[in-house]
């Protein structure tokens, strides 16, 4: 990246970093916060608490293609067609 914009990917980035800070600070058992000295509010939790209800919803929001991997979409959706052609074989007319 040339020099010129390192001012600019450090804004960029300022956001993205304190919200992994945060959810890493969040996510540790209490007695390691503890052990590293840092700081966690009740406010703090409610905050976390409401970014992952945010995050649940907005995923479950989103379509299948979307919400999953590829490898993963394509592994249920065979799933889906193997169960709809086992579906039909058992119910066929002999």
């Amino acid at each position: 990246m040339p020099t010129a914009l390192h001012p600019l990917w450090r804004v960029l980035t300022l956001l993205p970093g304190e919200l992994l800070y945060f959810v890493t600070v969040g996510t540790m058992p209490e007695k390691a916060r503890e052990k590293l000295g840092l700081k966690w509010t009740t406010r703090d939790e409610r905050l976390l608490r409401a970014f992952g209800f945010a995050v649940s919803y907005g995923v479950s929001a989103l379509p299948e293609r979307l919400r999953y991997f590829p490898i993963a979409y394509q592994a249920r959706k065979a799933a889906r067609e193997r169960s709809k052609l086992v579906g039909m074989l058992e119910h066929r007319p002999m």
